[in-house]
């Protein structure tokens, strides 16, 4: 592994601990390729905290990569209380009416985990919806002067019932805020089966100046750890949310654990875990990862998917479908008619729904070429995997 990459990885913590600062001491005081180090903080949505982190060391680093790190927080501070103004007429208005629908990742994270609304870069706001709620929730948006946004090809809104595809995630804009909206739980592209016990424990908070829903910690730890495979672990601000997130004050290990187990995640969930142990030992401890129960052919696709010497090393290039944590879910229950339901669904999802969202023609040969598309790109990178070991 690079300096730049070690250096990134002790720096990419709100808080590092004692022995991480005296790492980072040490390679501080070695030769460093510092626009390497800035090109790649940016590639892993990083720049803040190592920013944060390099401050305490002005005296070894040029004045000149510090001055654009503090820039590039500064740009981003402001505009992540922009967006989350931008946000509190969404949020007065959701708690007016009584409708169900938390902030998750980027935002709530910033708010809740980071400490400084300004070390954690999101690009839109992610609202967890109701499903039964969804129309009132639309309602909202649109008296607020919200748009749905689509492709500049799209040919048609999706009927009533199209939008129950699991896969369905429409965005609202106004102005410069983007509202992504998920109505099932992130991650997994089938049923949610703990959905009443989900919202049973939505917590509330004050999310500059307007009442905001998140979710209970163990909740929104299981969906990090799948939102980090569906991207195959390609940014490293991601298990800086896990690490964080598993460090809160609270967590239930115990209600971690039976969320896993009920859905079929204890692979995933342990997984990223582990990774994140990989890039700051002891963050978890080692008794907790032993608790999950995984099989010797997950931790095999795991391993083969995302080898974590190239995962440490942020070597990782290949990106592996979304719907890797779905598979991983319906292979943990052994029923063979719903992973035969999944594996079809993302081969052949509906025509309307490919055509919604990509602005396919039904009637195009375009549809062909994509399901041939959908089904040979896992087939390619399978391969390529193989080829590269």
């Amino acid at each position: 592994m690079s300096s730049e990459t070690e250096l990134l990885i002790l720096c990419s913590r709100v808080e590092p601990r004692p022995e991480q600062q005296s790492e980072l001491e040490k390679i501080l005081d070695g030769s460093l390729d510092w626009e390497k180090v800035l090109k790649k903080a940016q590639e892993e949505s990083v720049s803040l905290l190592v920013y944060q982190n390099l401050k305490p060391h002005a005296g070894k680093v040029p004045d000149d990569i510090l001055k654009r790190l503090k820039q590039i927080y500064i740009r981003n501070s402001g505009r992540n209380l922009y967006l989350l103004n931008c946000l509190k007429p969404v949020l007065k208005s959701v708690d007016q009416s009584g409708i169900k629908a938390a902030v998750i990742k980027g935002a709530r994270l910033a708010k809740t985990i980071y400490k400084d609304i300004g070390l954690r870069f999101f690009i839109d706001v992610d609202l967890l919806v109701f499903p039964s709620h969804r129309g009132r929730m639309i309602e909202v948006l649109k008296k607020l002067g919200f748009v749905q946004m689509g492709s500049k090809h799209m040919h048609h809104e999706l009927s009533e019932r199209e939008k129950m595809y699991w896969t369905y995630r429409p965005v609202y804009q106004r102005g410069r805020l983007d509202l992504e909206l998920h109505y099932n739980f992130p991650g997994l592209h089938m049923p949610f089966s703990m959905s009443k016990d989900l919202w049973r424990h939505v917590q509330r908070i004050d999310l500059e100046g307007a009442p905001a829903q998140i979710l209970s910690p163990e909740y929104e730890l299981c969906l990090l750890c799948l939102h980090s495979q569906q991207h195959s672990y390609s940014r490293l601000d991601w298990f800086t949310d896990i690490a964080e997130m598993s460090a809160f004050r609270g967590l239930d290990w115990n209600k971690v654990l039976y969320i896993c187990r009920k859905e079929g995640i204890e692979a995933p969930v342990s997984y990223g875990l582990r990774l994140v142990n990989e890039f700051w030992p002891g963050t978890v401890s080692e008794d907790t990862i032993r608790r999950f129960s995984v099989s010797p052919l997950e931790r095999l696709l795991l391993e083969f998917f995302w080898p974590k010497d190239s995962v440490r090393a942020r070597e990782q290039k290949l990106m592996f479908p979304m719907h890797a944590p779905t598979f991983f879910s319906v292979l943990s229950h052994k029923k063979p008619l719903p992973f035969m339901k999944a594996v079809y669904q993302f081969f052949f999802p509906p025509r309307s729904w490919v055509s919604f969202y990509y602005g396919i023609s039904p009637g195009s040969y375009k549809m062909a070429v994509h399901y041939l598309w959908r089904f040979w790109r896992p087939v390619y990178l399978v391969m390529r995997r193989l080829i590269g070991k």
